[in-house]
């Protein structure tokens, strides 16, 4: 999978906008604001505020800035932001100083006086990869259920694999759900921090109850540590199976494995793999 930067996506989506400028009097309108120079990418990720880039929050902010003779931008102020409390406004101020309009001129001399308002929408990247999203019940063919692989949205669903069956003996069936909870950004981003890894596979094999839940969790895959365990038990208890699969399948009693790509989850391995 190919990572997505913050500043290519911030950047896109804040300058693709446009913005309405006007001088103190209203015969002096601009519409159409001629830059010379706008933030870049690198711009946009060093000022997103660190509270939502940690959040993995998108929001706006509209900023009103008076114009100089030469086309800079000052005395910026935040005149709206959303969501509140995310540092928003402060950052699109920040980025406001960035801005720079080629000069106007009236018979030759530059002017300015005039003020201008620019809405910046700061993008955040698709998620990360995160941990269950490498899940799938599987059911062994003409017998009791059995195990899990990547879930997926189920207008999207692939045809179900026909694998083997996890304790090595027949073939299972395998059945693609959506969880009906995950782990947060940032709890993903703390439990694959407390395990302690970056390589390697691990995976966890649970029972689903009728409420969802997993219970009964084994644990097994390269070698790890007690942290990397402890790290997997804890979010096994953020997750929350739905009640049936994309094909239709009642999950509860049926076997999930949630697989753990380390290299995956940390970021180490950013391309996907044919």
């Amino acid at each position: 999978m190919k990572r997505l930067s913050w500043g290519a996506v911030f950047f896109a989506s804040a300058l693709g906008l446009g913005a309405a400028a006007a001088n103190a009097a209203p015969a002096k309108i601009i519409t159409r604001p001629d830059w010379a120079v706008k933030p870049t990418g690198d711009d946009m990720e060093r000022f997103y505020p660190a509270k939502a880039k940690a959040e993995n929050v998108s929001g706006r902010a509209t900023i009103a800035c008076e114009i100089t003779a030469e086309g800079a931008l000052v005395d910026c102020k935040a005149k709206n932001e959303s969501p509140k409390g995310y540092g928003f406004g402060e950052a699109a101020v920040s980025l406001g100083g960035i801005f720079q309009m080629k000069p106007k001129t009236v018979n030759g001399e530059p002017v300015g006086g005039g003020t201008i308002t620019i809405p910046i929408v700061f993008l955040a990247p698709p998620e990360q990869p995160g941990i269950g999203d490498m899940a799938m019940v599987l059911t062994r063919i003409g017998t009791q259920p059995a195990v899990v692989a990547p879930s997926v949205e189920a207008a999207d669903t692939p045809k179900a694999p026909v694998i083997p069956c996890p304790d090595g003996t027949g073939m299972c069936q395998g059945h693609f759900f959506m969880w009906l909870q995950k782990p947060t950004a940032k709890q993903n981003k703390r439990l694959v921090a407390a395990a302690q890894r970056s390589e390697g596979t691990t995976f966890a094999q649970c029972t689903v109850t009728t409420e969802g839940l997993l219970d009964g969790c084994q644990f097994g895959g390269d070698d790890y540590t007690p942290a990397t365990e402890k790290a997997m038990r804890d979010a096994m208890g953020l997750l929350k199976a739905p009640f049936k699969t994309a094909d239709g399948l009642a999950t509860a009693s049926t076997t999930v494995v949630v697989m753990f790509p380390w290299d995956w989850l940390t970021g180490k391995k950013t391309e996907d793999t044919p």
